[in-house]
This record gives C-alpha cells, sequence and structure tokens, in this order.
C-alpha cells in the first residue's frame, strides 16, 4: 500500500471510526491485549492507554495516549499518539506518528515515522529502510538497508546496510556508528564526527544556504499569521457554540453519522470551487462573480476549521467518556490544540492540514445544506 494513504489511515481511521461497533474490537480508558490472548485478524484499538502483549495475526490499527506493542504483530502497525513504543516483534512494517516513538523491538518491514522525539534503540532493528521525521532522531539500533531523516537535531551512534540521507540543523555520529553505505547530508555546518565512527562509503556535506533577512521576515510573518489564526478561530469558535449551541451539535453529528460523505463534499468543495472561479475569471463578465466566489470559498475553509476541531475534540473525548452529554466548549478547545500541535510536526503537518479542509469543508457544506433542509420542513423558508 502506498505509504501516503497509510499515513493517512493513521489520523483518518480515528477520524471515520462510526458508531458501528464492527470498527473498533478494542476501545477504553485503558485497553490490554494479554500475553496469551491470539487475535487472528486486524485489530482497531483505541485509548488512553493501549498495551499490546499477544500475538495479533493482522494489521494493528491503534490511537490514544500511550500505545506499546510487546508482542507479536504478523502484520502491519499503523498508529498515532502522545507516546508509542514497539518492543515486540513485527513482521511487516510500521507507519507512526506522534509525540515520543520508540522502537526497541524488531521491524522486519519499512518503518516510517513522524514525530516531536525519534528513537530507534540499541535493541531496535528495522529490516528494511527507516524514514524518520522530526525535531530529534537519535539511532542508535540497526538498519539493513538505507536510512532517510529530516530533523533539527541527528544523533547516529547504531549501524546501516545501506546509505545515509540527512538534511538536519545538527548532525552527530558517535563513536559506535557504522554506515557501509554512503552519507548524505545537508546542514548550515559540517556534521560532528566522532572518533571510532565508521563511514565505508563516500560522505558528501551540502551546506544549507543562511537565511537571507526577507526569509527571516517571512518566517516571522508566518509564526504571527499561525499565532492571530489560532486565537482568532478559538474566539470566533466559542462564540458560535454561544450563539447556537443546536448548530454546533448538529456539526458533531455530522461527522459522527456521514464521515464519508462529509469528505466526499469535502473533496468536490475543494475541487469544483477553484475550477469555477477559474472558468468565471476567464469569461471577463463573471468576474464580480469569481471574487465572490473566492471569499466565499475562504470563508468555508475557515469555518470549516471550526466546525472540524469541534467534531474531532468529542471524537477525541468519547475514547475516555462513553455515554452522558460532553461539553461543546471542552470539545472544541481541545480539538484545536490537539490540531495545533499536529500541524506543527514537520511533513506530517501538511498531511493534517489537508485532512482538516478537507473534513472542514464537507462538515460545514453538509451541515448547512441539513440546517436549510430542516428550515424547509418547518415552512420558515
Amino acid at each position: 500500500m502506498n505509504r501516503l494513504i497509510l499515513l493517512s489511515i493513521v489520523i483518518s481511521s480515528f477520524i471515520l471510526t462510526s458508531k458501528s461497533p464492527a470498527l473498533v474490537i478494542k476501545s477504553g480508558k485503558e485497553v490490554v491485549i494479554g500475553k496469551e490472548e491470539i487475535i487472528d485478524d486486524d485489530l482497531i484499538v483505541s485509548g488512553g492507554n493501549v498495551s499490546v502483549k499477544g500475538t495479533v495475526n493482522g494489521d494493528i490499527f491503534a490511537w490514544g495516549g500511550q500505545v506499546t506493542v510487546d508482542g507479536v504483530v504478523n502484520g502491519d502497525i499503523v498508529a498515532a499518539g502522545g507516546q508509542i513504543r514497539i518492543r515486540g516483534l513485527v513482521n511487516d512494517g510500521v507507519r507512526i506518528a506522534g509525540g515520543n516513538l520508540e522502537i526497541e523491538g524488531k521491524v522486519k518491514g519499512n518503518a516510517l515515522c513522524f514525530g516531536g522525539s525519534i528513537q530507534l534503540g540499541k535493541d531496535g532493528e528495522v529490516g528494511r529502510d527507516l524514514w524518520a521525521f522530526g525535531g530529534r532522531v537519535t539511532i542508535d539500533g540497526k538498519v539493513n538497508r538505507s536510512l532517510h531523516a529530516g530533523c533539527g537535531e541527528f544523533a547516529f551512534g547504531g549501524t546501516t546496510q545501506g546509505n545515509v540521507e540527512v538534511k538536519a540543523n545538527q548532525l552527530t555520529l558517535l563513536p559506535e556508528a557504522e554506515i557501509k553505505g554512503n552519507l548524505n547530508y545537508q546542514s548550515a555546518q559540517q556534521a560532528e564526527i566522532q572518533a571510532g565512527a565508521k563511514i565505508l562509503g563516500e560522505t558528501k556535506w551540502q551546506k544549507a544556504e543562511p537565511k537571507t533577512k526577507v526569509k527571516r521576515a517571512l518566517n516571522r510573518f508566518k509564526r504571527f499569521f499561525r499565532v492571530a489564526l489560532f486565537f482568532s478561530l478559538f474566539l470566533v469558535g466559542i462564540i458560535m457554540i454561544a450563539i447556537s449551541k443546536k448548530h454546533a451539535r448538529l456539526v458533531v453529528d455530522t461527522l459522527s453519522s456521514s464521515p464519508w460523505k462529509s469528505l466526499g463534499f469535502g473533496i468536490l468543495f475543494l475541487l469544483l470551487v477553484p475550477i469555477a472561479v477559474v472558468i468565471l475569471l476567464i469569461s471577463i463578465i463573471g468576474i464580480p462573480i469569481a471574487i465572490f466566489g473566492i471569499f466565499a470559498y475562504l470563508l468555508a475553509l475557515y469555518f470549516g476549521a471550526i466546525c472540524f476541531s469541534l467534531a474531532f475534540g468529542e471524537k477525541f473525548l468519547r475514547l475516555f467518556k462513553k455515554e452522558g452529554e460532553i461539553s461543546l466548549y471542552l470539545s472544541f478547545i481541545l480539538g484545536l490544540i490537539l490540531l495545533g500541535i499536529l500541524v506543527s510536526i514537520p511533513y506530517l503537518g501538511f498531511l493534517v492540514k489537508l485532512l482538516v479542509m478537507l473534513f472542514g469543508a464537507g462538515i460545514f457544506v453538509l451541515s448547512r445544506q441539513r440546517l436549510l433542509a430542516e428550515a424547509k420542513a418547518k415552512g420558515i423558508i
């Protein structure tokens, strides 16, 4: 399966889980698959603390505050969470995203990791290629093919049979490091290669160009814009809930009851509206309508982000509170914060933004459609 699709599953599997019990085999505040337990199928599990100690003869799709796999998995692992630890045996590949990621066991296939901190421990092994993108990447274990990394800090003290390709601000090769292929890296300064480190192939350094005043100014503007956008979404979202809790509840129910329909509407909206705007601009006479269309398009994306944050937050809280009503304010605030953290993760952030736009626009359009249908049924319009 294409790696981008697999990464999409990490996030969208959480979003698309409806009320159907068939999609979630295990869920709760604390979920444990016992050491003697055997699951002869794919496992979909969610919770505050997820621990898999037994055997899974299929794929694992997991998300939660902490996900730990100590058992045997005869398939892939696709997981997202605050902390993910893989200490058992995985007979296929691993695709994980989260705050702290640790691989201390053996992964026979490829490993794709997105996180704040990523570590391949001394006892950790990746049978094929390893891709690691995040804030800090530490490699002390074994990679049987090539290693690709993009991060702020990169520390390597393990072994690779193939090449190492890195883009990092700071790169260190520890005395235990052994690279049997080439080392190709891009950094503002040369790597610190400590005594004892071995590189059997060629070493190529591409110096990263220093940021110009224009780039620094643009980066400052981007940071300011992100902060301003976050607080504007926060304030507008709180006001929207205060004005009409009924409409806010409709937004949450739309994602729960029609996740695929929301995604479909979002895709159509994001694709068809720009095409229509371009056609109107070409026709000259339609320029005023096109300008209005652009404004409406951006407005829908903005309110879509609010709608998605609200629905996503409640979806997350339902992992811990199965019954009873959940505060709309709490759902919205938590959803907005979680999404803010996810979009800040290098590389993963782009995919999260795309999913927010797709689902958000779809939820916004679909919920407005339902409001209009309800108003017509009551004879209001």
